[in-house]
């Protein structure tokens, strides 16, 4: 009987400590990771457990070499105690606020920063994820960070070094690159005008610790006013102050560039005059000759290039960057010469062009109004009348002090029809007489019924003047 109630209590107290463990979760051991979040209910930026927060900040951290880094890290709420961890080591906090750690502290401010550390001086070595833990009672609250500890860029590289395009032909330039940390930032400018929107950049990791190739291509349809123009590749990067240039000339090549016909005017009859023709071409033109004749089509007599007759002389002037000006010198201008058409003939390697000239005594037309400026005129004008409209309602309205009322000094608005105002006017004459240096002694008195009242006192007998007073304006 004794054994068999042994054998039941000991049944029992089995079963109960299994019911036990069935309803007290296992907490030794529990940690809460932003990284791995629980459940998808998760706050990342606050971590909760028990009534008791997470205060860290998550965003990736930037630094220079040698620049101080603070690791803020805190808890609302109770804790036990603290660690840090980066890759293979783990700091204790209180002993980094010891000085156990070398280069290692306390930051000026722990309100909410319980379990933050400062590195006085960034290295290479600091690189990295760094991980805050929080102990309190049954688990751990965690949080983790990337720490980018920043490799200054390599000298940046364009290829080719030396552009060289067709106008119209679509060019394509790179820059690269080759070692940065983090990824640097690649623009172009063309004569000090950013054209980075014709470039597309690429990164692409060097290896795993964060260090990046970046590659920039631009692709462009260069034209010939961009001819000798610089082009710029400018790096920007946490580790710079200003950008990193590296420059390429650009060199266009074009056939002359056709014009209109140009007249020359205001020539005086008899003088020496010099026509002075601009033109564009890259390369350098290989033929150059002036022809003249009685029209355009007809032009049987040629000029070459530098020549001297005694009537014409010519030459030409290298303005540099695929500019030029042609010179012809004209001796004794006739009334022949107005009739008289000349034309420039100009080749390359790519093309040719012609340039048609004439010879005029009169005065330079004037040119008609450009469409934005006929705009802007027309605005202006009705900018004008829409203020004269204005003021001039305004008078008409009386809304300002310039529109004064007719035939008072002083007006007061009647409401409710014929009502007397009397008392009202009396006080507005009163001030308008005493501004006028007069009195009423001056006027007469004025009653209530708005009838203006002259006295005259002397030996002889009374002698009242009574005058309607017209309030209406």
């Amino acid at each position: 009987m004794h054994k068999r109630s042994l054998f039941v209590l000991g049944v029992a107290l089995a079963l109960g400590t299994t019911l036990v463990q069935a309803q007290i979760p296992e907490l030794e051991g529990v940690e809460y990771n932003v990284d791995e979040p629980q459940n998808q209910d998760m706050d990342f930026s606050r971590v909760r457990s028990s009534g008791q927060e997470l205060l860290f900040n998550f965003n990736e951290m930037i630094v220079n070499p040698n620049e101080k880094v603070q690791l803020d890290c805190g808890i609302m709420g109770e804790k036990r105690y603290c660690v840090w961890e980066k890759d293979n080591d783990i700091f204790q906090v209180e002993d980094v606020y010891e000085g156990v750690y070398s280069g290692m502290g306390r930051p000026e401010n722990t309100e909410g920063n319980q379990c933050g550390i400062v590195v006085d001086q960034a290295t290479i070595e600091d690189h990295g994820i760094w991980t805050c833990k929080i102990y309190i009672r049954g688990t751990a609250l965690v949080g983790s960070k990337n720490v980018v500890i920043t490799v200054k860029p390599t000298q940046a590289e364009v290829s080719p070094q030396q552009v060289t395009a067709n106008a119209g032909d679509l060019s394509e330039v790179e820059c690269s690159v080759m070692a940065a940390r983090p990824a640097v930032r690649i623009t172009w400018t063309l004569n000090g005008r950013d054209i980075t929107s014709d470039a597309q950049a690429e990164e692409r990791p060097t290896n795993p610790d964060g260090t990046y190739m970046t590659l920039s291509t631009l692709r462009r349809v260069f034209g010939p006013e961009e001819n000798g123009q610089m082009l710029e590749c400018r790096v920007a990067h946490h580790t710079l102050a200003e950008p990193e240039i590296t420059s390429v000339p650009i060199t266009v090549e074009f056939a002359p560039i056709q014009k209109q016909v140009q007249t020359f005017y205001q020539i005086p009859v008899h003088s020496d005059y010099e026509v002075r023709l601009n033109f564009s071409a890259n390369p350098r033109p290989q033929s150059l000759e002036w022809s003249y004749g009685a029209n355009f089509g007809e032009m049987p007599n040629l000029i070459q290039i530098p020549s001297d007759n005694g009537k014409f002389s010519t030459s030409l002037l290298d303005l540099e960057n695929g500019n030029f000006q042609a010179i012809l010198q004209i001796a004794g201008i006739t009334l022949e010469d107005f009739e008289t058409k000349f034309k420039l003939h100009v080749a390359n390697e790519i093309g040719e062009a012609e340039y048609r000239v004439m010879l005029s005594m009169d005065e330079k037309p004037i040119e008609p109004l450009s469409g934005g400026a006929i705009a802007a005129i027309i605005v202006v004008l009705l900018l004008v009348v829409i203020v004269i409209a204005a003021a001039g309602y305004a008078r008409y309205k009386q809304m300002f002090c310039f529109a004064p009322r007719a035939g008072s000094k002083a007006y007061i608005d009647q409401e409710g029809g014929n009502g007397d105002n009397g008392n009202a006017n009396d006080a507005i004459k009163a001030s308008t007489d005493h501004i006028n240096g007069k009195t009423p002694a001056d006027n007469g008195i004025i009653n209530g019924n708005g009838n203006l009242e002259h006295t005259k006192i002397d030996n002889g007998p009374v002698e009242t003047i009574s005058e309607k007073k017209n309030t209406d304006v």
